[in-house]
């Protein structure tokens, strides 16, 4: 009788540490669901982006069959635009699933450490969209603004030029609104998740951040 107060301290201290456990897991997997979302939606951009890019070059080529200054400059500049997506689509297609793969084993290594390393990545991410908002917006400016001079001053290579530079950057800023979007909500879920071993405070300061970072928007 006299062991009973020790041993039911030693079984709540086990049900409490058992219940840690089972609730540092169920974290720790929606991290990973959340990462999962996360990059599979860029795998699927990226598609977009290579279909896209595909379009674009086709549409060039035929373009610079019509054989009118107009075509020609729609057509070299569709072309243009075509072979950068289809560049871009293709090597950042293939580095997502190898930073997918590095992002698990951090994850099952060190949920904490994964937590505060995610959140400053996909921080300095959010950051990046600002500046590919600011850039497309000025590109369709300047494409609107070539169009219609060229169209005006008779220039029908200029406005080529410019009708397609706009339309390109109407598209992929669409694009992006949905893929920042994305981006938004997997940030919240890290933002959510609270494992045993966490310090970090719910909002980290962005101020600043990922204006040093590589330009490729889900890798780095």
């Amino acid at each position: 009788m006299r062991g009973w107060p020790s041993n039911l301290a030693f079984g709540a201290a086990f049900v409490l540490t058992l219940a840690c456990g089972r609730g540092a897991h169920a974290q720790s997997s929606a991290a990973a669901g959340a990462m999962d979302d996360w990059f599979t939606g860029e795998q699927n951009e990226a598609y977009v982006f290579f279909g896209l890019g595909v379009v674009s070059a086709g549409t060039g080529s035929y373009l610079l069959t019509r054989g009118t200054a107009f075509s020609r400059g729609a057509g070299y500049t569709a072309l243009a635009f075509g072979a950068v997506e289809m560049l871009f689509a293709t090597t950042y297609s293939l580095g997502l699933d190898p930073k997918h793969d590095e992002l698990k084993s951090d994850l099952d290594a060190d949920p904490a450490k994964f937590l505060r390393d995610e959140r400053k990545r996909m921080y300095a991410i959010a950051d990046r969209f600002v500046l590919y908002r600011y850039s497309e917006l000025g590109i369709l400016a300047v494409g609107a603004g070539m169009a219609s001079y060229g169209f005006a001053a008779k220039k029908p290579t200029l406005a080529g030029i410019g009708v397609v530079a706009g339309a390109h950057a109407a598209l992929v800023l669409t694009l992006d609104y949905f893929a920042e979007s994305r981006a938004n909500r997997y940030i919240k879920a890290l933002e959510g998740v609270r494992p045993e071993a966490s310090s970090l405070p719910l909002q980290t300061s962005r101020r600043g951040v990922g204006f040093y970072a590589p330009v490729m928007t889900g890798t780095w």
